[in-house]
């Protein structure tokens, strides 16, 4: 059990960790509500979001 899963298990949330071979598959994955938080590269969202995916990124 990792520290973010073992802060995060009092409140009642489990962390389930995935691999992405790249970011479309991640975005992809958030899209059908397969996957609530991951990280990407600059260009994979722009794509997204032109397909009408809705992200948000920071």
């Amino acid at each position: 059990m990792t520290s973010l899963e073992k802060r995060l298990n009092p409140l009642g949330i489990n962390v389930q960790w995935a691999k992405f071979t790249a970011g479309p598959q991640l975005l992809e994955a958030m899209n059908v509500g397969s996957l609530d938080v991951g990280a990407v590269g600059e260009t994979p969202p722009i794509f997204a979001q032109a397909t009408g995916i809705l992200c948000f990124y920071c």
